[in-house]
């Protein structure tokens, strides 16, 4: 099964805000959308521009 930033890429959409991205992730509290945060520029800093995360590789 694919995942939500593939389906968004296939779909055409280039990019999803980092509030999207955190509800996909069920990361909504302000503690854990940090740690979301964090862990996308540790691991994705080429896609991760916020507050957008890119959905097609750059």
């Amino acid at each position: 099964m694919p995942s939500a930033i593939a389906i968004a890429a296939g779909g055409g959409v280039n990019a999803l805000t980092v509030r999207r991205v955190a509800e996909i992730v069920s990361a909504i509290n302000p503690s854990t959308t940090e740690a979301l945060r964090e862990l996308l520029t540790r691991h994705r800093p080429n896609n991760f521009r916020p507050p957008l995360y890119m959905a097609v590789g750059q």
